[in-house]
């Protein structure tokens, strides 16, 4: 248990000695915490170092310095040496780019007259869909002529755009 300690000798009756105080703190092996380490395209990940005390921080390359926190911007494994309790230890973390991309196409490709409407469809499997210039379902029909897109919401919170339609009536 954590604490302070200390030792008590009785040699003989009235004669006995006391040692000095010492303090036990317990250790908690540290971790990294990267908010799920997934980096959102034009995004960053701050990756903290999660620990109940450290004497010791040292990033490895690209980073540097002894902060407790460094924010990414690039894919990657990162690395800090850290060390307590006369412990040093080599922690890792992974940050990966989304696997996640929105892509959107016209479901028929005929032409279309003025009046009539076309539909588009969406990369399956986001969490949410807000068309430009109006909707929010995986596939979208467009009546007027105009430039389409969609920005789409995957997984992890990331929001992706999609390429653009133009839509021509006759």
């Amino acid at each position: 248990e954590p604490g302070l300690y200390f030792a008590e000798v009785e040699f003989y009756e009235g004669c006995g000695l006391v040692s000095n105080t010492i303090e036990v703190s317990e250790f908690t092996t540290p971790f990294l915490d990267g908010s799920n380490a997934v980096l959102c395209p034009g995004g960053e990940v701050d990756i903290s170092i999660v620990s109940s005390s450290l004497d010791a921080i040292e990033w490895q390359s690209p980073f540097s310095g002894s902060d407790t926190v460094q924010t990414v911007t690039e894919p990657g494994i990162y690395s800090v040496i850290v060390t307590g309790c006369d412990v040093e230890i080599e922690l890792f973390i992974e940050v990966e780019l989304t696997e996640y991309s929105v892509e959107i196409e016209v479901i028929d490709p005929e032409p279309t007259c003025d009046g009539d409407s076309i539909l588009i469809s969406a990369t399956p499997g986001l969490e949410t869909y807000q068309w430009f210039p109006e909707g929010s379902e995986e596939e979208e029909w467009f009546t007027e002529n105009g430039t389409v897109f969609v920005v789409g919401i995957d997984e992890y919170g990331c929001e992706l755009s999609s390429n653009q339609i133009e839509i021509n009536f006759e």
